[in-house]
């Protein structure tokens, strides 16, 4: 099997990051890649990262997210008021391939999932999602959903500070995401 055609898993931590294992493409709204993406990818879900949307560890002893999966009908309930929230058209940059996983990393908001990637927590329970175009993951921390976005990051006014990109030497940048 060649390595883009891995399948895709996003491991829900407890308490931590998403790890990302398999080929993804990372990207912001504006179609622009992230830094090349090691397999696994470490992505922050507590909103305390100083490398966003890459974990750095400092949710460690400061996030509290006992994150299981739950019964179907509440996993549905959250893909909806997501869909509802986000209602927004397939971004410039996102892999045209349905069976390529495409991450999207939102200013100020939540990750939105493309593509076929399993979804489970740290005890191997699969998120049971329908087969679909995309569904969203909280970067804030303080969805009341998680694993999934409740768009609290509107209500917290959630303002990353800094994301990491890469620069035109291939060596990393933090940037503002305000700018």
């Amino acid at each position: 099997m060649a390595d883009a055609d891995r399948p895709v898993t996003i491991l829900v931590r407890h308490n931590g990051q998403l790890r990302v294992y398999g080929p993804i493409k990372l990207i912001d709204i504006d179609g622009n890649d992230f830094a090349p993406t090691s397999d696994p990818t470490a992505l922050c879900r507590c909103g305390l990262s100083l490398s966003k949307p890459f974990c750095d560890g400092s949710h460690t002893g400061r996030f509290d997210a006992p994150t299981r999966a739950t019964d179907p009908a509440a996993i549905q309930s959250a893909l909806k008021v997501g869909r509802a929230l986000v209602p927004q058209p397939r971004p410039r940059g996102a892999s045209e391939n349905p069976n390529r996983v495409t991450i999207v990393v939102r200013a100020n908001g939540p990750y939105r999932v493309y593509g076929p990637a399993e979804l489970v927590d740290v005890d191997g329970k699969e998120f049971r999602i329908p087969p679909g175009d995309w569904y969203v993951l909280c970067r804030c921390g303080a969805s009341e959903t998680k694993p999934f976005c409740d768009s609290t990051h509107k209500r917290i006014d959630f303002r990353p500070e800094t994301c990491v990109r890469m620069d035109a030497d291939s060596s990393p940048e933090s940037v503002s995401s305000r700018s």
